[in-house]
């Protein structure tokens, strides 16, 4: 389906996660971004679970090998197939020989360029995105390589084959999605819950936390970034034993560094834990690029689940406007 030309900094097969496995050990992994991997799916009428190319910010080359539907979300680059731009969030038809070209932007980190039906990737376990750390799932439990092929999934739904006729005899067939539904990258800062070891830390370390800025350090991966800003102290000494950590958990180092663990963190932690970004806002936070600044605000559990529950309402409403407009293709 796609050949690889230039993989850019960082390219793999990314999909939902493996979730239910961390009491054995296994990270979760995943996407990055998990909104925007979500949205990819659901504007092209894949199975939640599906993978797609999650693309760092550099510079990416791809050539079609056969006619497909893509379509892209995230942030961080603009994708071109030839000359002309692949809006985000509309699926639309890439014949056979297309170049597709992924040009960085200012803003933004991950991009997700998906296809209709998939892309095939091993599975380990409970899912098929890429496990860097133990070199399982995706294409070959590793980052993509100039060369490297990747085909359509096997059994592709017929879905694929309606959108693909459909999008190749009018370009302009396509949906467009409602600008709020890309809103999660533009909050002023990060909401977060108090964490378990909130009451460790100072009232002055406590109020830093929530009215300091911080930078996101260089030394920073798919595994946490590293915060750089006011050190925060600790009332209570001693350390934790080893306890359960996931994404968007904020930890604080003994030198009282955060680090926001991201998709591939460790499922198991010693360092204090201050506080957890909520769900709704991890895409912002995986956003960020070295540099960038980040900012935390306080909110009680009710408002956290309040508003995973509308994000959860709003992919169900783009999964319904798509299935309709398949219906109506059929």
């Amino acid at each position: 389906m796609l050949e690889v030309v230039q993989p850019g900094l960082l390219c793999t097969l990314q999909d939902r996660g493996r979730w239910g496995m961390q009491r054995l050990g296994i990270r979760v992994g995943g996407a990055m971004d998990p909104w925007a991997l979500a949205l990819n799916n659901a504007v092209l009428g894949n199975a939640a679970d599906t993978a797609a190319l999650e693309i760092a910010s550099a510079p990416a080359r791809f050539i079609a090998l056969s006619d497909g539907v893509l379509a892209v979300t995230g942030a961080g680059a603009d994708v071109f197939v030839d000359d002309r731009v692949l809006p985000r969030g509309e699926p639309r038809f890439v014949p056979a020989g297309s170049r597709l070209r992924c040009v960085p932007t200012r803003a933004g980190n991950w991009l997700y360029l998906g296809a209709a039906g998939g892309f095939a990737a091993e599975r380990f376990d409970n899912g098929a995105g890429t496990d860097l750390l133990a070199g399982v799932g995706g294409f070959a439990g590793r980052a993509l390589r100039a060369g490297d092929r990747l085909s359509a999934n096997e059994g592709t739904s017929s879905h694929v084959f309606t959108l693909m006729e459909s999008l190749r005899n009018d370009s302009r067939r396509a949906w467009f999605l409602a600008p709020e539904l890309f809103a999660c990258y533009e909050n002023a800062g990060a909401r977060v819950i108090a964490g378990p070891e909130w009451d460790w830390f100072t009232s002055a370390s406590q109020s830093d936390f929530l009215n300091a800025e911080f930078t996101i350090s260089p030394d920073s991966d798919r595994v946490g970034y590293r915060l750089v800003g006011q050190p925060l102290a600790r009332q209570r000494a001693g350390e934790l034993l080893s306890t359960a950590v996931c994404s968007g958990i904020i930890q604080v180092t003994s030198a009282g560094q955060p680090i926001l663990l991201q998709a591939d963190c460790q499922t198991t932690g010693g360092y204090p834990r201050i506080a957890k970004v909520i769900a709704a806002d991890l895409p912002l936070c995986a956003q960020k690029r070295p540099r960038d600044a980040l900012h935390f605000q306080m909110i009680e559990l009710p408002q956290a689940e309040e508003l995973l529950l509308q994000r959860a309402a709003d992919l169900a409403r783009v999964r319904a406007a798509v299935e309709a407009r398949i219906a109506e293709l059929c």
